[in-house]
């Protein structure tokens, strides 16, 4: 490999890197602010839903407002298996998950075929129609009283929920690190190469064989298995379940304000002309392009 090639090869550090950073920082955090464990519970399962929202609009390039839809399906199928089956937080963590990437399997398999602004549209009708189940299901989900009367079992069969919430608070945490862990090695993973590159261009892409609707409805399907984790965690944590999970109100801010997680990272290729502003390349102004010419 040349120099030039070299330098325009991306740069991946160690998978493990960031997740130990941020398990050191919760961990810290965890010890020094026994005050706010409940606070710090919920910014590893809120970072939980925004790394899962990173993979998609961050890294496919898909925009959608409909991905609370997907953490509500981990809340209330997590909840529910709780309630109705069994108390185990790992199961119930499993269940979660499932059914989150079920439903982004589901619903992907129709919204992938749409890009730009019908996209986005049809994403907001899912999360529209998510939350008209939840209300109309009163039997299962409670309702407008939310689904409420499960109490979580030990952790491992030996660590209890404690009302100071030591055990949700590091819980969460560990389940942020290895979520954390599997995005970086996806996203640096030929898989995930070849998901950014049909961000970058899809015509392209699709040009030299990559079968672009299964790369997107895979990285879909396991962005949704993550935000079903974040609604796992949220209900197991939580003890209840209520009808925002699933809708827009309180997860709609990552999205509008434009998602950065640790694993989005822009690195430079060599590109000169021009810099980059939220993953789009400015054009250079009209100047520039005739000192350019002119040079």
């Amino acid at each position: 490999m040349t120099t030039a090639d070299s330098s325009l090869a991306p740069r991946c550090g160690p998978a493990w890197r960031t997740p130990a950073v941020v398990f050191a920082l919760g961990l810290a955090a965890w010890w020094l602010l026994p005050d706010q464990l409940g606070l710090v519970t919920r910014i590893a399962f809120t970072a939980l839903f925004v790394l899962s929202l990173d993979l998609v609009v961050g890294v496919a390039g898909m925009a959608t407002l409909g991905h609370a839809a997907l953490f509500g399906a981990g809340a209330y199928a997590a909840g529910i298996f709780a309630l109705r089956v069994h108390p185990d937080p790992l199961a119930g963590l499993a269940i979660g998950i499932v059914a989150g990437s079920l439903i982004a399997l589901a619903s992907g398999a129709f919204l992938l075929r749409y890009r730009g602004f019908t996209f986005l549209m049809l994403t907001i009708a899912l999360a529209q129609i998510a939350l008209s189940l939840a209300q109309k299901a009163r039997d299962w989900t409670g309702g407008d009283d939310g689904l409420t009367g499960f109490t979580m079992g030990p952790l491992l069969g030996r660590f209890a929920f404690d009302l100071e919430g030591r055990t949700a608070a590091l819980y969460a945490l560990v389940v942020l690190t290895l979520a954390l862990y599997v995005a970086r090695r996806v996203t640096d993973s030929p898989f995930g190469l070849a998901v950014r590159g049909i961000h970058e261009n899809r015509a392209r892409m699709a040009a030299l064989g990559t079968p672009v609707f299964l790369r997107l409805l895979t990285i879909y399907a396991l962005a949704g298995a993550l935000a079903g984790a974040a609604g796992a965690l949220a209900a197991q944590t939580n003890a209840i379940v209520g009808l925002d999970s699933p809708s827009m109100s309180g997860r709609a801010t990552p999205a509008s304000t434009g998602v950065t997680s640790p694993i989005h990272r822009d690195e430079s290729r060599g590109v000169s002309s021009g810099t980059r502003i939220r993953g789009r390349r400015r054009r250079p102004s009209a100047s520039a392009m005739r000192s350019s010419i002119s040079a």
